[in-house]
C-alpha cells in the first residue's frame, strides 16, 4: 500500500490485480536516479511505520526540479500529474530525410510453422515491409546553457553528455529490423557549430533534390554552399566549428572533444 501511494506521485495507477496485487502505471514517467532513490527510501519509511505527508508535501519528498539524469536533461519530460516538475528539453532533433530522390523498396516476407503437418501447408503470416536507403541529412540543436541548468549547474556532467551525444550521432542506429537489414552505417560527414546567435538548420540546401553520380559528394558541396550563402546574408551564427569528413578531414575524437569544450568554455 505504501509503495502504491509513493508510485502515484509520478502518475495514475490502475487497480491492483486481484491475484498478484501488482499495479501498472497508466501514464509514462521518466524518473531521475535521485527521485528513484528517494521514492524507495520513502516507501521503506512508511512501511516501517512513519506517516505519509499529504499531496504536495508528499511530492516534495520525492520530485526534484533539477534532475541529475542526463537523458531527462537532454530530452525533457512531462509529468501529467504535476506540471511544476516538467523539464524543458535542451536537445532538439529534426527528422532525417534524403538529400535526393529515393524510392521505397518492398521486402515481402512469410512466417511458416516448421512443424506443420502435410495436410496443413501454408504460411501462418505473410506481409511486406518498406525500406529505403540514401544520403540522409539530419539536424540537431543543443541549448548548452539549458543543459547545464537542467543538470543543476554540473558543467562537467553536461560536457560528458555532449561528448556522448556527438559520438552517438555518428554511429548509433535503431535496433529494430537489424536481423533483416543489418543497418549499421557511420556518418560520412558531420559539421558542428558553436555560437551565441540564434541557431539555423541547413535543410534549405535540399529544396531541390541533389543529382549526379556521387550523391554524397554532391550533398556535401550543396550543404557548404548553402551555409556560406546564409552566412553571407545574415552574418555567421557560429563562432567556432569542427568538421568530420571521412577520407578528407577531421576525426570523430576531434569532433567529440570540440563538443565537450563548447560546454566547458575552453
Amino acid at each position: 500500500e505504501s509503495a502504491s501511494t509513493v508510485a502515484g506521485i509520478f502518475g495514475k495507477l490502475e487497480a491492483a490485480d486481484k491475484e498478484t496485487g501488482e499495479q501498472i502505471a497508466t501514464t509514462l514517467a521518466f524518473i531521475s536516479p535521485d527521485e528513484w532513490k528517494l521514492a524507495k527510501e520513502l516507501a521503506e519509511k512508511v512501511a516501517a511505520g512513519e506517516k505519509l505527508p499529504k499531496d504536495k508535501d508528499l511530492k516534495k519528498k520525492v520530485l526534484r526540479q533539477a534532475d541529475g539524469a542526463v537523458d531527462i536533461a537532454m530530452f525533457g519530460r512531462m509529468l501529467a500529474s504535476d506540471a511544476d516538475f516538467n523539464r524543458d528539453a535542451a536537445v532538439q532533433v529534426a527528422h532525417a530525410f534524403t538529400t535526393h530522390r529515393s524510392v521505397a523498396q518492398e521486402d515481402w516476407f512469410s512466417a511458416v510453422d516448421d512443424l506443420n503437418k502435410d495436410d496443413e501447408r501454408g504460411a501462418g503470416h505473410i506481409g511486406e515491409s518498406a525500406f529505403g536507403t540514401g544520403v540522409f541529412y539530419q539536424y540537431v540543436c543543443v541549448n548548452l546553457d539549458l543543459l547545464v541548468e537542467n543538470l543543476a549547474g554540473d558543467r562537467e556532467l553536461a560536457a560528458k553528455a555532449m561528448e556522448a551525444l556527438a559520438r552517438a550521432l555518428s554511429q548509433a542506429t535503431p535496433r529494430g529490423k537489424q536481423n533483416s537489414y543489418a543497418h549499421r552505417p557511420r556518418a560520412h560527414y558531420m559539421l558542428a557549430e558553436q555560437g551565441e546567435q540564434a541557431p539555423r538548420d541547413l535543410s534549405g540546401a535540399f529544396f531541390h533534390a541533389v543529382k549526379g553520380e556521387n550523391l554524397l559528394e554532391s550533398s556535401i558541396k550543396k550543404l557548404e554552399e548553402t551555409r556560406k550563402a546564409i552566412d553571407d546574408a545574415y552574418g555567421p551564427c557560429w563562432a567556432a566549428e569542427a568538421k568530420l569528413c571521412v577520407g578528407k578531414t577531421g576525426t570523430l575524437d576531434e569532433l567529440v572533444a570540440f563538443a565537450g569544450k563548447a560546454v566547458r568554455g575552453e
